[in-house]
């Protein structure tokens, strides 16, 4: 757990609440508590500080849940119906996917969050979910606090001009507003999503394969196997501790494998499309400061960004203005495989060596 908190994401995030919770309690007077609605609104603040940090730390703890190394299904002929981990040297189990931040191959996998520096998952889902509805309720209060605490300051300024550390407590004051209002709606956006991946029982990345499924030519329309409906969707999310996370209930006409077998499809259309190319004109820094305003600032800041150098050979199947999303990858007996460790993201277009003749013939259109 201590390598998982001795990250950026958890540093910074426990900063935060730390700042909040000790400014509160330094800002607020004493005649703000003191009040009946005061007392009950700071017994609803200290049991969200409580029920924040004990979510959160249960999040990192946790983890997603891991798939087992080697794991392949019950039924030996269904295994053509799952993807190969080739890091895991397994099959994905049913809605797992493979996180290279993490290592490992995550069950029910939401998306990889670098505030808890962990995937969310099948086994700490319900914990990020306490966590990302008590901070906007702990924050709000702070808000209100310090935003009462504020008005009084800036009355007492008025009335009395300054005083020894008046201005600076006026300063902490407007400053944890600012702060407490921002965390609010911050994470109050991140609750939202969560809770309706939970009525749909629809992670973010199937969110994706399912938009990718109904925009590809079929005979029928795509049906998505695990959504029940919000109240059976609920049953299933609360029913997390009683499986594994490798078998869900699935809807009339769908088999546990109908999302595996549709991202397999995917995946196949995806390597029809994939380019190999060269890079050139590339030092390894990223946010491709040196390819111009336009990269730099169109940039995937707060997604995974690959640093490439001259000569690194690479593939890529999607784009945005000015970046393209792929891996570096080499030759190995005349075929392109993926470095290992496994490097994927975003890099700029301009890396591209377009005069080599493995570029591809089909040039992605920059702008």
């Amino acid at each position: 757990m201590a390598q998982s908190v001795l990250h950026w994401g958890p540093v910074t995030a426990l900063s935060i609440i730390v700042f909040l919770f000790f400014n509160t309690l330094y800002v607020s007077p004493f005649a703000l508590w003191g009040s009946t609605h005061g007392k009950f609104l700071f017994v609803l603040w200290a049991t969200m500080v409580v029920v924040l940090l004990w979510s959160y730390l249960n999040a990192i703890y946790r983890g997603p849940g891991a798939v087992p190394p080697g794991w392949e299904p019950a039924d030996p002929s269904n295994k053509n119906k799952l993807q190969y981990c080739k890091t895991c040297k397994g099959y994905k189990a049913p809605r797992a996917h493979h996180c290279h931040s993490c290592g490992v191959c995550a069950k029910k996998m939401d998306h990889h969050c670098p505030w808890i520096n962990s995937c969310v998952g099948h086994a700490n889902q319900h914990y990020f979910l306490a966590f990302v509805t008590a901070v906007p309720i702990g924050c709000m209060v702070s808000f209100y606090a310090c935003l009462v605490t504020s008005m009084y300051w800036f009355e007492f300024l008025q009335a009395y001009g300054y005083r020894r550390n008046s201005m600076r407590m006026f300063l902490s004051v407007v400053f944890s507003v600012g702060v407490s209002l921002g965390v609010s709606i911050g994470v109050g956006v991140l609750a939202y999503f969560q809770y309706r991946n939970i009525l749909t029982n629809m992670t973010e990345i199937e969110s994706w394969i399912v938009t990718k499924a109904q925009r590809r030519r079929r005979e029928e329309p795509f049906v998505f196997p695990y959504g029940l409906g919000w109240r059976r969707n609920i049953n299933e999310f609360l029913r997390r501790i009683s499986h594994d996370g490798t078998d869900w209930t699935v809807v009339e006409g769908c088999s546990l494998y109908t999302l595996s077998m549709e991202q397999l499809a995917q995946k196949q259309a995806k390597r029809q499309q994939t380019v190999s190319a060269t890079a050139k004109r590339s030092n390894g820094r990223c946010f491709g400061a040196t390819h111009g305003w336009r990269t730099c600032y169109r940039a995937p800041f707060l997604d995974t960004i690959i640093q490439v150098k001259d000569g690194d050979r690479l593939q890529f199947w999607a784009e945005k203005p000015s970046w393209y999303y792929g891996e570096k990858v080499e030759l190995v007996d005349g075929r392109d495989e993926p470095v290992q460790p496994r490097q994927r993201g975003w890099f700029p277009m301009a890396c591209i060596d377009w005069d080599q003749p493995n570029a591809g013939a089909d040039k992605p259109k920059a702008d």
